[in-house]
């Protein structure tokens, strides 16, 4: 139970470091299973990728449909 808290701890402390943010933004909002789920597979996924450009292009297209996102709601 420890190393499960533990190990989800660092997760989110990993999740939060991907985002640019900090950790404490996973607590102020109830937490939406299928989005740390989705953000887990993203992680996951992103960590597969060795070649430092591709790593550069894939969070730059994530943070540019977040942009998006972001102007189309305003």
């Amino acid at each position: 139970m420890i190393e499960e808290r533990a190990g989800s701890r660092k997760m989110l402390q990993r999740i939060a470091a991907a985002l640019g943010d900090d950790v404490a933004i996973f607590h102020d909002e109830p937490v939406n299973v299928s989005s740390v789920g989705e953000a887990l597979e993203l992680l996951t996924a992103f960590e597969s990728v060795f070649d430092r450009d591709d790593r550069r292009a894939c969070i730059d297209f994530v943070r540019s449909v977040a942009a998006r996102q972001r102007n189309d709601s305003e």
